[in-house]
């Protein structure tokens, strides 16, 4: 693949991570490893609704392989859409969960507000908005 696209919306403005307390392993931080985490998750997870099962059910634009971007992926999004004014994120509160995760009961969000990495409990209510790859 040469390029990334984000979704033009949130696909949630709060929905849980999933599978608290459960690890997820082999997840990456990586840019081009959120599609593969998006997997990883929806194939470990049994749980009716959750941040990448709605990516990885999204049909958007004509288009089904959508996924919840890597916290490097969120990066690029925040640098090259975000600080340009573009992407319609959601201001005073864009903290938005990656792929990547942290440990059982934790991930990697990615604040729109200064480009900060933190961590967030799977359970904590946080943006979404998917990405692909073409």
């Amino acid at each position: 693949w040469q390029f990334l696209e984000a979704a033009t919306s949130d696909q949630s403005s709060g929905i849980v991570w999933g599978c608290d307390g459960t690890s997820i392993s082999g997840t990456q931080l990586s840019l081009g490893s959120g599609e593969s985490n998006t997997t990883l998750i929806v194939s470990n997870c049994n749980e009716p609704s959750f941040a990448a099962k709605l990516c990885y059910n999204l049909a958007l634009g004509g288009q089904n392989d959508w996924y919840l971007p890597s916290v490097d992926e969120l990066y690029l999004m925040y640098k090259n859409l975000h600080l340009k004014g573009l992407g319609n994120f959601i201001v005073p509160f864009p903290q938005y969960f990656s792929s990547s995760e942290l440990g059982p009961s934790n991930i990697y969000s990615f604040s729109f507000v200064d480009g900060h990495v933190g961590g967030y409990g799977k359970s904590s209510l946080l943006l979404v908005r998917a990405i692909r790859t073409y």
